[in-house]
């Protein structure tokens, strides 16, 4: 919350009011304003409307009086609730009713609280919220404000609190204006007395008036056509304006929408999608029906993640179900002799490799093997000395999918997205898998960890998404990739690799090379 203030509230000034708005007109250059985002529908203002404010002193409730004005509808808002003023270069919120409270970004304000762009303000617990947004960049003064929308917010806020005061001045004025042209008229007959004797000049008088009152009566059509004029071309003024208002706000809610796109889903968008990752750790490797085992007699495997589809398949990395393809001169090194020979004969053709591996999380558990995946397409190569190995060039066939559903169904799409290709260069993307082994079988209820990367450049590249500023590790390799695409959340690839100083460069198999 902003940092509580200490001056006492005074009510709003004439200096305040119309001094302040006056200023917003004729000196508006580099004075700074505010806009209040109303967030629900009253009698006064529609949810979403954005209210521009260029005077110093404001109030907020359900007297006439208020620029911010609420309904009778609002039994909890008192008639004069809460004022915004300003204090330098700063704006506090201030407390005005003895019964209803004001919340600001939910806590309650004793006396009043600076605030701050972005805060959240309510007329009591249940009452009406506004957004307070401070404009930023070249449209941040009063300056960048059209004069004919200046001149009507000053009408809006400057006038408003003396309304009263200005129509008790003006009916003043009009008693001075009768008191005035009765003097006119007294004198005029007391002179017309005094030239009865004198006819003929009476006569000339007489026509001289007549010609002074036509000529008052064309001057008066006259005076009503232009302000007609004036009139109709301030309302059409005012009709442009109201056009490119909702042009603006179509351009901010366009711009809302691609900079949410940028930043990439929240962890409240993903929650639908946390039960559906699974461990995945493969348990046995055998050969020939011999279990391959490290130089240090430990069984030999390895841990990543996976996901469950909304056809009830799961998805992972190719090299999750068959690592030794990707690493067989590590995978070697760590075995013991018997495990090497195995190793061997299998690389080479004349055996074949099986593995035991479980799928789970808090939902699901699940058994399977190699065997009952389809994997991307991969290449051998042999070298002149030593066994043949994996040629891993073409990370875009790292994938693999149960040839059969399991028997539950997730939330993911499976279904290949060609607008994969829209991604564009620092657009965020989010990770969910199990990094390091976090939410193994000893900790089953576990969530999966939530980690972040960068769009390295815009589109694919060999079905691959590249991207730098990764937060994966070793053990998220197989887990889904989300961004949003065309407003929606959606799952666009599987980790595959990281590479490059500490690892932030890494890639991402596109979804749509699933097959």
């Amino acid at each position: 919350m902003a940092q509580k203030t200490q001056a006492a509230y005074k009510r709003q000034t004439f200096a305040g009011s119309v001094a302040a708005g006056l200023g917003s007109i004729f000196k508006a250059g580099g004075k700074k304003y505010y806009i209040l985002e109303h967030k629900i529908t009253s009698k006064y203002h529609k949810a979403g409307e954005w209210q521009e404010i260029i005077v110093d002193n404001i109030e907020l409730g359900r007297s006439s009086k208020c620029q911010v004005q609420f309904d009778e509808s609002f039994a909890t808002v008192s008639a004069r609730h809460a004022a915004i003023i300003k204090e330098g270069d700063n704006w506090k919120l201030v407390q005005l009713s003895q019964t209803n409270s004001t919340l600001l970004n939910g806590h309650k304000v004793e006396k009043e609280w600076y605030l701050q762009n972005g805060d959240e303000i309510q007329l009591s617990v249940n009452g009406p919220k506004l957004g307070f947004i401070i404009p930023t960049g070249a449209k941040s003064t009063v300056g960048t404000i059209g004069l004919t929308r200046r001149l009507s917010l000053f009408r809006q806020q400057a006038l408003r609190p003396y309304k009263t005061a200005i129509t008790t001045l003006c009916a003043v004025l009009m008693l001075a204006i009768a008191a005035f042209s009765y003097k006119i008229y007294h004198d005029n007959q007391k002179h017309q007395e005094q030239l009865a004797s004198m006819e003929e000049k009476r006569v000339q008088d007489s026509i001289a008036y007549a010609k002074a009152l036509a000529k008052a009566e064309q001057l008066r059509k006259e005076a009503e056509e232009a302000y007609k004029k004036e009139m109709d071309n301030l309302n059409s003024q005012i009709a442009a304006q109201e056009s490119q208002r909702k042009r603006d706000q179509a351009v901010i809610y366009s711009l809302k929408n691609q900079m949410a796109t940028m930043a990439g889903p929240t962890s409240e968008e993903l929650k639908p999608f946390l039960k559906d990752v699974l461990f995945l750790h493969v348990k046995e490797i055998k050969v020939n029906g011999k279990t391959l085992k490290t130089s240090k007699g430990q069984v030999y495997g390895w841990i990543g993640t996976a996901y469950l589809c909304d056809d009830g398949r799961v998805v992972t990395a190719k090299h999750c179900v068959e690592g030794w393809l990707f690493s067989p001169g590590e995978m070697m090194a760590e075995l013991d002799e018997d495990s090497q020979d195995l190793f061997y004969e299998a690389i080479t053709g004349n055996a074949a490799f099986e593995t035991v591996m479980t799928l789970e999380n808090a939902n699901v558990t699940y058994t399977t093997s190699n065997n009952a995946f389809t994997t991307g397409a991969t290449t051998w190569f042999q070298p002149k000395k030593g066994p043949k190995v994996m040629e891993c060039n073409d990370f875009g066939q790292d994938w693999a999918i149960s040839k059969h559903p399991i028997g539950q169904k997730g939330n993911i799409k499976r279904a290949t997205n060609s607008s994969i290709g829209a991604l564009k260069a620092g657009q965020k993307i989010v990770i969910l898998g199990f990094p390091l082994g976090v939410g193994g079988a000893d900790r089953r209820n576990t969530t999966p960890i939530q980690s972040s990367c960068t769009v390295a450049h815009s589109g694919t590249v060999g079905g691959i998404i590249e991207v730098s500023d990764n937060g994966f590790d070793s053990g998220n390799s197989g887990g889904p990739a989300f961004s949003i695409v065309n407003g929606k959340v959606e799952s666009v690839g599987i980790v595959s690799y990281q590479n490059g100083s500490k690892g932030k460069i890494g890639g991402l198999v596109s979804v749509t090379q699933l097959r």
